[in-house]
């Protein structure tokens, strides 16, 4: 009857009450190897991948970034994180390193513009973070790989996981991450409880399932 769904108590769904997916680093790195770096659109995306599951980025800080953020002398990118307005310096690894010099040289198209990842197709510019989903969807479905649905987001708690399997505290998991509080760390680390355990630095009271259930990924 006409007003009878109103009167129905519904279970309460917290934005985060659902367990983080983190793959596996063996998935992870299983992933990167199956992209297909023969064409222009494979070599920027595996590019894209693995810086993202590199330094544990999200798609909107990932399209961000120019050519002016690879500092090639101090052997740093810098990253302007989009969700908090701030800048994530992130040292610039060997294995990153050589990844980009192959982008840049085979895979990145000259154009006028900074952006370090570009359309493929008409018209030209940057790449939009939703492209970025769409074409991790459409590699993991081609890997073949054992991987939940679930969108490119999943590389930084990944990360974040795998950080903790190194036996990294949550406050450098944290600083990595480029995250203002620990308990934004902590709901990250949910994926890892058990691990938890075993690192020094204790999760505060802050990081209780009440306070998780409020703080943004």
């Amino acid at each position: 009857p006409y007003g009878l769904d109103i009167q129905i108590d519904t279970p309460r769904v917290y934005r985060l009450e659902q367990i983080p997916c983190a793959l596996s680093w063996k998935t992870v790195c299983a992933l990167l190897e199956s992209i297909d770096q023969k064409t222009l659109i494979g070599q920027r995306d595996y590019t894209i991948f693995h810086l993202m599951a590199t330094y544990g980025l999200r798609c909107s800080d990932i399209v961000a970034l120019t050519l002016d953020d690879i500092h090639w002398h101090r052997n740093e990118i810098s990253i302007s994180q989009r969700k908090t307005g701030e800048i994530l310096l992130l040292p610039l690894t060997d294995a990153v390193g050589s990844v980009l010099q192959h982008y840049l040289q085979h895979g990145r198209p000259d154009s006028v513009y900074r952006q370090l990842f570009l359309r493929s197709r008409a018209p030209e510019g940057p790449l939009h973070r939703n492209a970025v989903t769409r074409s991790f969807h459409a590699w993991v479905e081609r890997s073949k790989l054992d991987i939940p649905r679930h969108g490119a987001h999943c590389l930084r708690h990944s990360y974040a996981a795998h950080l903790l399997h190194l036996g990294n505290s949550v406050k450098v998991i944290g600083d990595l991450l480029g995250h203002q509080t620990v308990e934004s760390t902590c709901v990250y680390l949910r994926i890892a409880l058990e691990d938890l355990r075993e690192v020094a630095l204790s999760m505060p009271q802050a990081c209780s399932e009440q306070h998780a259930q409020e703080v943004l990924s």
